[in-house]
């Protein structure tokens, strides 16, 4: 098995990330608050890492919280291992950490490497088992699970996922920064899990399909799929 988790003993349900984007350092900083649910004789969550700094564990009234990394993994990473109380069947925990330059999950390119040449670009593509390079997982097509995310970028990039709330306005912060939000209601394994911050523009393409890319690509990208709608229509037939 690929995963250091249990499932069967304690499942993760639902994932609420609040993350920042660093083009400077090719680094997300950030936490990732973990909802689960598991036996009642239960007393440890364990979820997969690799490459992630781990900074604090928390309960959810906030209060520090043990946790142990496991032996390290070529290929797999670490365990983290957060002790639970026995007796308790459902609770969260909050875990702050960073991800490294060389998370597996990330793609990290500089404005030359786009299209447009001006702005960087960030891509997040976690299958198979690069969600845990990413965040604190139960990294395994067996868990699946609800998430909601808060992402800040630098003004003018565009934060979208594969989630509810792609082309929402953002918040603007003080620091000049924006922050989106997304919610994503149907469970889904951690590999499904993707982001993408860049110039980006969207494109409306049928009645309920569009396309997002970077902007000078955006009517280009619009054509390539300009049939999307009729296969989504095949699709429910």
């Amino acid at each position: 098995d690929s995963s250091f988790s249990d499932p069967t003993a304690a499942l993760a349900t639902h994932v609420s990330l609040v993350l920042e984007i660093d083009f400077v350092t090719s680094t997300i900083t950030g936490s990732t608050t973990v909802s689960w649910r598991k036996s009642a004789d239960c007393d440890v969550l364990v979820l997969d890492t690799k490459g992630l700094l781990i900074t604090a564990v928390e309960s959810e009234q906030r209060e520090p919280v043990e946790f142990a990394l496991g032996e390290e993994h070529e290929v797999f990473g670490r365990a983290l291992r957060i002790p639970v109380l026995s007796g308790v069947v459902e609770g969260k925990v909050v875990i702050r950490y960073s991800t490294a330059p060389t998370a597996s999950a990330l793609q990290w390119l500089p404005p030359e490497q786009t299209g447009g040449g001006v702005h960087p670009f960030l891509f997040a593509q976690c299958q198979a088992i690069h969600a845990r390079s990413f965040m604190p997982c139960q990294d395994t097509p067996q868990v699946k699970a609800t998430y909601d995310a808060r992402v800040t970028v630098p003004a003018p990039l565009v934060a979208v996922m594969s989630a509810l709330g792609n082309g929402d306005p953002a918040e603007l912060s003080d620091n000049g920064r924006l922050t989106y939000a997304f919610e994503q209601p149907v469970a889904c394994p951690a590999y499904l899990v993707t982001l993408a911050v860049g110039e980006l523009s969207y494109k409306k393409v049928g009645e309920r399909t569009g396309v997002w890319s970077e902007t000078y690509l955006v009517d280009r990208v619009a054509h390539e799929f300009q049939e999307m709608e009729e296969m989504v229509k095949a699709g429910e037939r």
